[in-house]
């Protein structure tokens, strides 16, 4: 039945180290599709990244600046590159910040940063991407001991690749998040996620995640409550999953584990990482109103060479 289908993919990504503090690094990626579940048509796009990193650490600060050209041809088929929004050619800072510690327990942030919370749930980067994702914001983390919250204000006005269908406006998201590390469980997450539109629309989302590793052992849960407003319409939604593990050898070279999620009907993602759980099915299965059943692989060859292998069962 998908015997027609075929949707090739892959990337080639070198970099290196320029001087000390500064880095740079270029990635080419194709992709070619026929008759696939993306499009009808035979098309085939290369994609260029690349970017120069400048990052210096002194005492208490952090200081890091990031410039990003980005550019795309077509290679063959009916594709109109000039409707694309992110990924025609254009330079531009997709990093600039400074991070200060301002005590010991305390740790302030402020400018331009990828961000990756709710273990990429609801945030979280989209390196397969030609563009990648990042965040203007303020921020603080403060830790004591095993515990610690951290909370930011985030700003997507100028960017309109981070705009959310649902909120076309203004957006400002407010995270506040607690954690704990205790001896009988390596983490317990609860994060709170705000964001606002200027039209009224609104989503305020909570999410929890444990996951602990007791000897070759590993168990991870996630569970996510969701309470929407738009266009004067209220949804209610929430997502879980469990996943269950073991590695194998005394340098852990093999693990296998199984995992089982649930996301109800109209569950929106806001930015997260879809790839990290459905691979490139995300591409077409969304993040709403599925059920997966999935089994995973990893092994390692040895120090600087892995394999993985998922595989995945969907409803909908």
């Amino acid at each position: 039945m998908f015997a027609k289908y075929k949707f090739i993919l892959y990337s080639f990504v070198i970099g290196f180290d320029t001087l000390a503090g500064i880095d740079l690094s270029t990635r080419l990626q194709t992709i070619n599709t026929s008759n696939s579940l993306f499009t009808a048509k035979d098309i085939g796009v290369s994609r260029l990244r690349s970017r120069l990193d400048l990052d210096k650490k002194l005492a208490n600060t952090e200081l890091k600046l990031t410039g990003q050209f980005n550019t795309q041809w077509k290679q063959y088929g009916e594709v109109d590159l000039s409707k694309s929004t992110i990924n025609n050619d254009f330079f531009s800072i997709y990093q600039a910040y400074v991070d200060y510690k301002l005590t010991r327990d305390l740790n302030l942030t402020l400018g331009r940063k990828e961000k990756a919370i709710t273990n990429e749930r609801l945030f979280g980067t989209a390196a397969w991407s030609n563009w990648n994702r990042s965040f203007d914001q303020v921020g603080a983390e403060y830790q004591k001991g095993f515990a610690g919250i951290t909370g930011h204000i985030i700003n997507i006005n100028n960017d309109d690749r981070l705009k959310i269908t649902d909120f076309k406006n203004e957006q400002l998201i407010y995270h506040l998040s607690f954690f704990n590390n205790y001896q009988f469980l390596d983490l317990l997450e609860i994060n709170i996620i705000q964001l606002q539109g200027s039209d009224k629309n609104s989503n305020l989302s909570s999410h929890i995640s444990l996951n602990h590793q007791l000897n070759h052992f590993r168990f991870e849960f996630d569970y996510i409550n969701q309470s929407s407003h738009v266009d004067d319409k209220k949804y209610l939604e929430e997502l879980y999953e469990l996943s269950i593990g073991s590695s194998f050898g005394d340098d852990e070279y093999l693990f296998l584990s199984l995992s089982h999620g649930i996301t109800s009907a109209d569950f929106n993602p806001l930015f997260g990482s879809g790839l990290k759980f459905q691979g490139h099915h995300t591409n077409f299965l969304g993040g709403k109103n599925l059920r997966d059943f999935a089994f995973h692989l990893d092994y390692k060859i040895n120090e600087k060479l892995s394999f993985g292998l998922d595989l995945h069962k969907y409803l909908k």
